[in-house]
């Protein structure tokens, strides 16, 4: 019960992040619907890129920041046991913030079953992760695990829609 505490804490915290993506996901959706197919990746593409220049330096600063913060908030010895958690989990909030408006214009777009044949490949890699992590190097593994799965995920979806070289050029 000790380690759930020292992940969920952290967990709880770096994903009030997610409302900054989920605002943009939110308010591309009726665009998305109404585009053309060429408009619709132009604004997938611009979505991504503006949020990713809102989220980069709210990571990076999170990251810097939240060591601190956690120490302040819940004191050092709690603060210490979840050392590194936040930051990995910031790591795959920023790297599933690249697929947002990709997947929200797939749900907009294209048939919704795909991202659910996606999200049920990913269900027994994601177990699989998550038992190796938490046997190899405990709670910091189940971080890694989840990173994993998000970094899948945003690999699978921009892949899906041959977006991986736009989004990174």
């Amino acid at each position: 019960a000790k380690s759930v505490t020292y992940y969920v804490i952290p967990y709880d915290l770096v994903t009030k992040v997610m409302i900054i993506s989920g605002s943009i996901s939110t308010a591309l959706f009726p665009r998305l619907v109404s585009a053309s197919d060429q408009d619709a990746v132009d604004l997938s593409v611009a979505g991504t890129r503006i949020l990713m220049s809102v989220m980069t330096p709210v990571i990076v600063i999170s990251i810097i920041f939240i060591g601190p913060f956690l120490e302040l908030w819940v004191g050092a010895n709690l603060a210490s046991k979840a050392k590194h958690i936040p930051e990995i989990l910031l790591l795959g909030l920023w790297v599933n913030a690249l697929v947002i408006p990709t997947y929200s214009r797939h749900l907009a777009r294209a048939n919704p079953r795909t991202i659910v044949f996606i999200f049920l490949f990913q269900l027994p890699v994601y177990a699989a992760a998550l038992i190796f992590g938490l046997k190899t190097i405990g709670i910091l593994g189940v971080a890694f695990a989840w990173t994993f799965r998000v970094a899948l995920d945003t690999l699978m979806i921009l892949g899906l829609h041959s977006m991986i070289g736009v989004i990174i050029y």
